[in-house]
């Protein structure tokens, strides 16, 4: 069924638009803050990255989410998305928390973009080497820019963006699907899918 295969990016992009549509009051209910997560609102850890700063901010990450799944989403069966999606949401903003102790708060589909990405990369690599490491390597190259540079994405949106999310999320992502990679019993992810 067309609709089943698709259903990780439908379902981030329909939790965040309708989670966009509670507004401010949703906002400071769902995103990462790191005060609240101190005490003890770990699910900030998983709906920070369905929060977005304004619907500009959140078109732009749902086209980029359509763009990678249709590059890499086939690359692994739906239970595999679902369990990658869970290890590397949380691995991101775990290393916020971790690593950028000067981030208070933070929003954004787009480190768990990156991380989705990555992993598809590593995932369909067997399938396809060549397109998989070129798209690997403008990755590679799009990542070191933003963390030498800046964001060329940061002049359309409402506040400043959080580069090293996209560097947690593509080191989460290959992580990750290393050990789903590591645990299937043919080492092998599915070209075709469920």
């Amino acid at each position: 069924m067309i609709i089943r295969r698709h259903i990780p990016p439908l379902t981030l992009s329909v939790l965040s638009l309708l989670l966009a549509v509670g507004g401010e009051k949703f906002s400071v209910m769902f995103r990462f803050e790191r005060t609240s997560i101190a005490a003890g609102e770990l699910w900030r850890l998983l709906t920070c990255h369905l929060m977005h700063l304004g619907w500009t901010h959140l078109l732009l990450n749902l086209t980029g989410l359509l763009l990678v799944w249709w590059i890499v989403g086939a690359a692994y069966s739906l239970r595999q998305w679902c369990w990658l999606i869970a290890l590397i949401a949380p691995g991101i903003a775990g290393a916020l928390y971790l690593f950028n102790p000067e981030l208070s708060w933070y929003v954004g589909l787009s480190g768990l973009i990156y991380g989705m990405l990555a992993s598809g990369l590593v995932g369909r690599f067997s399938h396809h080497p060549r397109e998989s490491v070129i798209i690997g390597a403008v990755l590679a190259i799009k990542l070191l820019w933003e963390q030498q540079y800046g964001s060329i994405t940061e002049s359309f949106l409402t506040g400043p963006v959080v580069l090293d999310a996209h560097l947690y999320g593509a080191l989460a992502g290959i992580l990750s699907a290393t050990v789903i990679l590591f645990l299937r019993p043919n080492n092998t992810a599915v070209e075709q899918g469920d």
